[in-house]
């Protein structure tokens, strides 16, 4: 009887084991797993704010593709597409996943900047619109900001997650080389924005030392404005554009970043010249060879 009795809690504590592990294996299985990968969609739309503010929105698909539309604030305006692998697109779900998403309710609208991100997969489509929370870096809280969270919120530890999200999905798509640049850079995407001291056609103007005292002042020279999304081909009343002005002045890293950013060496002036007529010294060549036609004869030493 003691065997039996043996035998028989044995067997219960290995199955009460069993459904111990197998619970804990539940509550580890991934819920955003999508059962058909064609269905699933993330975007992100930031901005709709006065001013400056960075307005732009980005959508990945479940294959890999990403549509994205820069509208104001940011250096790449107008619209822009992309691919990553689909390991990618399923990381971006675990992250959805550990803020717990498709639970979250929804915050309040402000009068500044507001993020609206949505999830679409297997027929079942979440948005949540959020005030505060941006796709910049989000430092960690402290600990009188953590227990304000939990006083204020039941769900804080999923919003605690949820304040990464963004900045996260940014960082993982690589959608950052379109909404993002270094000071000087945000400094001339603003000034673009509000209108003020600088058009179009301030590469040229920088690269000629005409751009407003105010302007350079913030630090803003050729290469942030042409990092912020300038337009690298303006030409002035005479032909003349930025490519033409930085070969006469024979600075040839100007000359290549131009080059890199889709300024066009055969652009003509009124006098029928080049920026390859203005070719003189060595090194400039050697800029130009990767480019475009060298064989016009030097004009320099």
């Amino acid at each position: 009887m003691r065997i039996k009795g043996s035998r028989r809690a044995v067997a219960l504590c290995v199955l009460g084991l069993t459904v111990l592990f197998g619970s804990c294996h539940q509550q580890e299985q991934h819920t955003l797993v999508p059962k058909d990968w064609s269905t699933v969609s993330i975007s992100l739309s930031q901005g709709w704010c006065q001013l400056s503010c960075p307005t732009y929105s980005f959508t990945i698909r479940g294959n890999g593709e990403i549509e994205y539309e820069g509208m104001m604030g940011v250096p790449v305006l107008g619209r822009r597409t992309g691919l990553v692998p689909r390991e990618t697109v399923a990381a971006l779900l675990k992250e959805f996943e550990k803020a717990n998403f498709m639970s979250l309710d929804n915050r309040f609208q402000c009068d500044h900047s507001n993020l609206y991100v949505t999830l679409s997969m297997d027929g079942k489509t979440k948005t949540v619109t959020t005030c505060g929370v941006t796709t910049e870096e989000t430092p960690e809280p402290s600990a009188a900001q953590v227990a304000q969270a939990k006083h204020l919120d039941k769900n804080w530890k999923a919003w605690l997650a949820y304040s990464h999200l963004p900045h996260t999905g940014v960082a993982m798509l690589g959608t950052e080389r379109w909404t993002k640049c270094g000071r000087a850079c945000t400094a001339a995407v603003r000034l673009r924005s509000q209108h003020l001291w600088v058009g179009e056609d301030a590469v040229l103007d920088a690269v000629q030392g005409k751009l407003p005292e105010a302007v350079s002042s913030m630090g803003v020279d050729s290469y942030a404005l042409i990092e912020a999304g300038y337009d690298v081909n303006y030409a002035d009343k005479e032909g003349i554009t930025p490519l033409m002005a930085a070969t006469e002045k024979n600075d040839s890293k100007l000359a290549r970043n131009l080059l890199e950013c889709g300024a066009r060496p055969t652009e003509i002036d009124k006098l029928g010249r080049t920026a390859l007529d203005r070719v003189g010294r060595p090194e400039m060549r050697d800029v130009f060879r990767w480019y475009g036609n060298v064989s016009a004869a030097p004009s320099g030493d």
